[in-house]
């Protein structure tokens, strides 16, 4: 879409007529020569400067052909043709014939029709022989069997589908897709219609290179045998499919995979696994929840070329973890929620060139993460919710490239804050539910480099947000169960780039929220839940915040009134009243009326979706 249109310049051509004869012409007495004054505003550059820009006049040349295509088809039989736009060679009026136009700008064409949703099934065969290489239809609406069939016949030639979410598709019309043998991209994630016949259509598609079936629950292990064909497949997506079974074996041939995603596959266990010993080329795999045991990390172990590795969830324990040391090449790892301690994690510490270790709701504790001190090149450590202390800390501030820290829900305190806050490149923390206080909150006060911080625990007041105020860059802070009263509201003043903010410990009243709505006018998410003293007189302060797409108002108490005026919140996504007595369902069908983008709206105990 960002293509860019040049001007040609214009040449003015001087043609000089002949003069005529001197000896002709009368005499007359001379007068001074006045030089003449160009009027400034017939200059080309003068006539050029009231143009838009070029992508300008090409996107609203992309906008008109767009707007003639839903005229044309609605159009009463006494109205005249378009202009410019020719019908097909056989004088068919059903369609217009858009072949005339440059491959790209066909592309664009299609692209805004969709982005608008004005494209429909009709339209769609207007672009046949227009040579498209795109079409993302991503959840849109209406879309059918028929009009899919339209579409492989209109755009053999596409490269790249994108139809996750297309509910009402069926077998049927992904059979359609057949047509299409020049498809590198096919996305079918979430679409209940997706089962094994309708995989059969990837049987045609010997250039695929990608294929995402994420969430498609009627895929089985025998459908993936139309993929076996498909060699040149470098990524496959079978995220959540659950009635996945004993199909891995369809992918040992596919010796050209770099990644492979079938986490949340509840079936797939280390029999599956085995059939993926032929797979060298594999880079990426996600093995999370399935019920992958240490039997199957001993194939897992084989495949050198692996960088990233989720086995979160899966039934591993201490011996997995011998297994994984020599994937020398592994950069990112998950042992999240595996019976994984100490002894295991001393293994992983030969993994030279690990940047991100996620070892949360694991057994492990201090002594194990000191095991880890030899992974200097770690970015991110995820330790959420383990037997961790400050003694940790003391080995987190050995590792000069950490960025991410994730410390919730452990034992870590002051101390341990103090250690780690020396670090230069942090850029994220998470402290929620640990034992820091405001004294501890006070050693951050000069780490600038932080942009994101949770400290949702009630050991934090007003007296701590205020240490934070020289960080002055951060752009999400949650302080969700803190207790910040309006008083400490006024610090925010110091934090303009704070883009999500999270108050919900019960002190902010309508006077905090001016605070905020002064302050903050780049937020877009703004969670103020459980402040009971919040009112309809705060909703003026909401509405200076522009950009704000995700608001959190349960239990407050705003009215019918106030949820009216959140209407001019154009970039209102998701609102959350839920035990906000005073509101009606009324009032948030009147908000939704006038609200196009408002998707979800909670209220009571139930959640209304758009």
């Amino acid at each position: 879409m960002g293509a860019v249109c040049s001007r040609n310049n214009r040449n003015n051509d001087n043609n000089n007529s002949d003069r005529p004869n001197r000896a002709l012409r009368r005499p007359r007495p001379r007068t001074p020569a006045v030089k003449r004054v160009r009027d400034p505003s017939t200059s080309p550059e003068f006539l050029d400067s009231l143009l838009p820009p070029p992508d300008t006049l090409l996107a609203c040349s992309v906008r008109c052909v767009a707007q003639s295509l839903e005229g044309w088809h609605e159009r009463d039989e006494d109205e005249g043709d378009i202009e410019n736009i020719d019908t097909d060679d056989e004088g068919d009026v059903s369609r217009v014939d858009l072949s005339v136009l440059p491959s790209d700008l066909s592309q664009r064409v299609f692209e805004d029709l969709v982005q608008t949703r004005r494209l429909t099934a009709r339209v769609t065969g207007d672009f046949i022989g227009c040579h498209l290489t795109e079409a993302n239809l991503r959840s849109y609406p209406g879309l059918t069997d028929d009009w899919l069939a339209v579409l492989a016949t209109s755009a053999p030639n596409l490269s790249s589908i994108n139809l996750s979410g297309c509910a009402a598709l069926t077998p049927d019309g992904f059979n359609a897709l057949a047509a299409c043998v020049e498809l590198e991209s096919l996305d079918v994630s979430e679409c209940p219609g997706v089962n094994d016949n309708a995989l059969a259509a990837v049987a045609s598609m010997s250039r695929l290179r990608r294929l995402a079936c994420a969430g498609c629950d009627g895929i089985t292990g025998a459908g993936l045998r139309y993929v076996s064909g498909a060699t040149k497949l470098r990524c496959v997506n079978l995220e959540r499919c659950n009635g996945l079974t004993n199909g891995l074996v369809y992918l040992s041939g596919l010796t050209e995979l770099e990644r492979l995603d079938a986490g949340w596959c509840n079936h797939v266990d280390s029999n599956d696994v085995t059939s993926l010993r032929s797979l060298k080329k594999l880079k990426h795999l996600n093995l999370a929840r399935t019920k992958v045991d240490d039997q199957g990390v001993a194939t897992i172990g084989s495949l050198s070329a692996l960088e990233t590795l989720n086995l979160a969830g899966c039934r591993i324990t201490d011996g997995a973890c011998f297994l994984l040391g020599g994937l020398t090449a592994l950069k990112e790892l998950s042992l999240e929620w595996c019976r994984v301690g100490d002894g295991g994690v001393r293994r992983l510490a030969s993994l030279a060139k690990l940047e991100v270790l996620n070892l949360g709701y694991s057994s492990v504790t201090d002594e194990g993460v000191q095991h880890l001190a030899p992974l200097v090149k770690l970015r991110e450590i995820d330790l959420d919710s383990c037997q961790v202390g400050d003694d940790a800390c003391k080995a987190l501030a050995e590792w000069p490239n950490l960025e991410d820290v994730n410390l919730s829900d452990t034992a870590v305190g002051n101390l341990g804050l103090k250690r780690i806050s020396k670090l230069t490149r942090l850029r994220r923390v998470n402290l929620s539910y640990s034992n820091v206080s405001d004294d501890g909150v006070m050693y951050l006060e000069n780490a600038a480099s932080i942009r994101s911080l949770s400290l949702d625990t009630r050991m934090v007041t007003d007296e701590g947000l205020g240490y934070l105020a020289k960080l002055k860059d951060i752009e999400e802070l949650d302080l969700f169960g803190a207790r910040i009263t309006d008083e400490g509201a006024k610090h925010l003043r110091h934090m303009p780039r704070l883009k999500t903010l999270e108050l919900c410990g019960g002190g902010i009243t309508d006077a905090g929220v001016k605070h905020i709505g002064d302050a903050c006018r780049e937020l877009t998410l703004l969670n103020l839940g459980q402040n009971f003293r919040i009112s309809d007189a705060a909703v003026p302060f909401l509405l200076q915040l522009h950009k704000l797409g995700s608001l959190n108002l349960q239990y407050s108490r705003i009215s019918n009134e106030g949820v009216t005026q959140l209407s001019q919140l154009s970039n209102l996504t998701t609102l959350a009243l839920k035990g906000c007595n005073r509101v009606s369902q009324a009032a948030v069908e009147e908000l939704r009326a006038k609200c196009p983008r408002l998707s979800e709206v909670g209220l009571d105990n139930a959640t209304a979706s758009a």
